[in-house]
């Protein structure tokens, strides 16, 4: 019925398209892999930095020996945001806030304000709250 060069042809044509079909996969697959990780990883980073400077630095530790500076984290509330943001070398929005064991926001008062979180309060919200407010 078949000749043997029709036969061959066809598996050949078979072959060529399953090995196109698993580059292809393997290519999305890796594409999708790369892009879910990096930002990941990014965003991991920039944690540890950001709780290392909060806890640390000598210039942002709002915390000290286990309890919050008040007059610290109100002086990095009131900052600008992209320039508190730029000088921890952050490329994304952040909000730092402070909460109990039943996860209820706890406000630091200080020179009769209160201040209930650190950063983006045009991006970020906590509990339908923008971050700061």
């Amino acid at each position: 019925m078949f000749s043997d060069k029709t036969a061959q042809v066809w598996a050949l044509e078979v072959i060529v398209s399953i090995t196109v079909f698993i580059v292809v996969f393997v290519f999305v697959l890796s594409l999708v892999s790369f892009t879910s990780r990096k930002p990941l990883q990014e965003l991991q980073s920039e944690t540890v930095a950001l709780a290392t400077a909060v806890t640390n630095d000598p210039v942002y530790a709002f915390i000290l020996m286990g309890k919050v500076d008040k007059e610290r984290f109100a002086g990095l509330a009131e900052m600008d945001y992209e320039v508190l943001k730029r000088e921890l070398g952050l490329k994304n929005d952040f909000c730092i806030y402070i909460e109990d064991a039943q996860g209820n926001i706890i406000p630091v008062r200080y020179n009769g304000k209160n201040y209930t979180a650190i950063g983006n309060g045009s991006e970020i919200t906590i509990g339908g709250a923008k971050c700061g407010e």
